[in-house]
């Protein structure tokens, strides 16, 4: 995805590559693993337990999944979607532990 514009870029049941170079976008895995590459600001939406995030990640950094997953280190917020019995993870930095499961400091589920 190319542009000054924000943008939605979305994978398909294949293994994909999508890559954003700008804006606030939102890069969407399909069901296959799939690798997701963009700015921190961008917003990662995962499908599946192995897609791969490449990215500075920072405070800016959101994190959308619909199967368990573990946050990456710095990013600032995790949302569970749909309707599974799903885990989310919390990455290395500013987290707290609490025995059996980590939970982040920001977990949202809708």
């Amino acid at each position: 995805m190319t542009g000054p514009n924000d943008q939605v870029g979305t994978g398909n049941s294949g293994n994909d590559y999508i890559y954003s170079s700008g804006g606030y976008d939102t890069i969407v895995s399909g069901s296959g693993i799939d690798v997701l590459s963009g700015l921190a600001t961008s917003t990662f939406v995962i499908n599946n337990s192995n897609d791969v995030v490449l990215s500075s990640i920072n405070s800016e950094t959101n994190f959308e999944s619909s199967v368990s997953y573990t946050l990456a280190g710095g990013a600032a917020t995790l949302t569970l979607i749909g309707s599974a019995n799903i885990v989310g993870v919390g990455g290395s930095q500013n987290y707290s532990q609490i025995p059996t499961q980590l939970l982040p400091i920001v977990a949202l589920i809708r």
